[in-house]
C-alpha cells in the first residue's frame, strides 16, 4: 500500500512537474505569439507605407507625363506659330519687293511727267 501510495505520489509530482513545464511552454508560446503579431503588424505597416509611397510615385509619374504632354502640345503650337510667322514674313517680303518696284516705276513716271511739264513750260515761255 505504501509502495502504491509512494508511486502515486511520485506520479503526481511528475505530473505536476510536466504540468508546470507545459504552462512554461504555453507562456513562452504566448510570448512568441505576441512577438509574432507585433512583427506581422510592423511588416504590414511597412508594406502599407511602401504601397502608399508606390502610389505616390505612380501619381507623380502620371502628373509628370501629363505635364510632358502639355509641354509638347505647347511646343507644337509654338512651332506652328513660328512657321506661320515665317510664311507671313516671306509674303510681306514679296509685297515689299512689289511695292519697291511700283515705287520705282512711279518715281520714273513722276520724273518723266516732271520733265514733260518742264518741256511744256519751256514751250509756253517760248511762245
Amino acid at each position: 500500500h505504501r509502495k502504491a501510495s509512494s508511486d502515486l505520489s511520485d506520479a503526481r509530482l511528475a505530473l505536476e512537474a510536466k504540468a508546470a513545464e507545459a504552462e512554461g511552454i504555453e507562456a513562452k508560446l504566448s510570448e512568441l505569439e505576441v512577438a509574432l503579431e507585433l512583427e506581422l503588424s510592423r511588416v504590414r505597416s511597412l508594406r502599407d507605407s511602401q504601397e502608399v509611397a508606390r502610389q505616390d510615385s505612380l501619381e507623380q509619374v502620371q502628373a509628370f507625363r501629363a505635364q510632358e504632354y502639355i509641354l509638347k502640345e505647347e511646343a507644337n503650337r509654338a512651332r506652328q506659330q513660328c512657321q506661320s510667322v515665317s510664311a507671313r514674313t516671306e509674303e510681306l517680303k514679296g509685297q515689299v519687293v512689289v511695292w519697291e518696284d511700283e515705287s520705282a516705276a512711279l518715281a520714273v513716271e513722276v520724273q518723266s511727267e516732271s520733265a514733260e511739264a518742264r518741256l511744256q513750260g519751256d514751250s509756253v515761255h517760248l511762245l
